[in-house]
């Protein structure tokens, strides 16, 4: 509110590792990645270790040698742009 934006509701779900196994959206996700790895490695890195391995903000920074501060920023920026990318909107 504060910028004048829209809040994005993050759904996710039916991406989690778990869900049943559809070829297509694997491909889907794992092409989003990439893009996201063009964009930035240590995002697409933290989505990464939080989406797929499951680690929390702590398990992350640990991880990735930064502060968990960095990891939340990442992962909000990560999460949001992948959102926006799997449901064929430009991020």
């Amino acid at each position: 509110a504060k910028r004048q934006g829209k809040k994005v509701d993050i759904e996710l779900a039916g991406w989690l590792p778990g869900a049943p196994f559809e070829p297509e959206r694997f491909l889907t996700l794992n092409t989003a990645l990439d893009e996201l790895h063009a964009i930035s490695e240590r995002c697409a890195r933290t989505v990464e270790l939080r989406f797929i391995a499951g680690l929390n903000v702590e398990e992350a920074a640990q991880v990735l040698g930064v502060s968990s501060t960095t990891i939340r920023r990442e992962w909000e920026f990560g999460r949001v742009w992948l959102e926006r990318r799997l449901r064929g909107v430009e991020p």
